[in-house]
């Protein structure tokens, strides 16, 4: 069991990476990993309550999960989030 930190920068909904970093991390957890969530810059807009993402398509013909959501499941599984401090403010 490894100490797995995913740090993303991105914005949530500009592009996918950060729902890619949240994808990975669940999927790690749920292999048996601690996982830490470091969050900066524009991607501090994750973690924000009532989000209501755009109706962005996915590949998969799905759209795009609220990442607060996908946070809120990641932190009940045991995984650690921190965020900057000065890009939070």
């Amino acid at each position: 069991m490894a100490t797995i930190t995913v740090a993303v920068g991105d914005p949530p909904y500009g592009a996918e990476r950060v729902y890619t970093a949240l994808r990975f991390a669940l999927v790690a957890i749920h292999d048996g990993h601690h996982v830490n969530l470091f969050v900066f810059e524009d991607a501090v807009g994750a973690l924000k309550r009532g989000q209501k993402p755009p109706e962005m398509p996915l590949p998969s013909g799905d759209r795009m999960p609220n990442c607060e959501a996908l946070v809120r499941a990641g932190m009940a599984e045991g995984m650690k989030v921190k965020a900057c401090g000065v890009c939070s403010a």
